[in-house]
């Protein structure tokens, strides 16, 4: 596995959990705060405080970012070459809940986007790319263990040369 590879999954893993410590102790400086104001002035994006009391969105991108956090602490800690082409894989999906969710709460749209979306689409292509991992390799682990097996195979592989 090349070391480069876990150097992203480890930032990966500060970025996502300082986010989500913010998340959790001070949304509205988060979401409310410079950086979502000049994202969306600059996008034309509608921005709104989101606060756990009043809203539901809250609660479902905290979730999202407490599963992703997960997955994220044990790709760091794993050495097989499937953790990361996996991690990708989520952070992918992470990313299109997150633009649904823009879709759904289009008020918290900045926040949303430039908390959620964004930082994970471009983390998981910096997994893939430094990683190389293909699209081929995240429909493999999609196919069950054997799969998983032969792409562990694969990037030993590509790791040797």
């Amino acid at each position: 596995m090349p070391r480069s590879a876990q150097g992203v999954v480890l930032a990966n893993l500060f970025a996502t959990s300082t986010v989500f410590s913010l998340q959790l102790f001070c949304p509205n400086r988060l979401y409310d705060g410079h950086i979502s104001s000049w994202f969306s002035d600059n996008l034309g994006l509608r921005r709104a405080p989101l606060t756990p009391a009043t809203e539901p969105a809250h609660g479902v991108v905290l979730c999202l970012n407490f599963a992703i956090l997960v997955h994220i602490f044990s790709a760091s800690m794993s050495s097989r070459p499937h953790a990361h082409a996996g991690l990708a894989l989520m952070e992918f999906s992470y990313s299109l809940a997150a633009l649904g969710i823009c879709y759904f709460y289009p008020k918290f749209g900045s926040g949303i986007l430039f908390f959620g979306a964004l930082p994970n689409l471009a983390f998981a292509t910096a997994i893939c790319i430094v990683g190389r991992h293909g699209p081929r390799d995240m429909v493999n682990l999609l196919m069950g263990d054997a799969a998983v097996l032969r792409v562990d195979q694969g990037m030993r592989k590509k790791d040797k040369e």
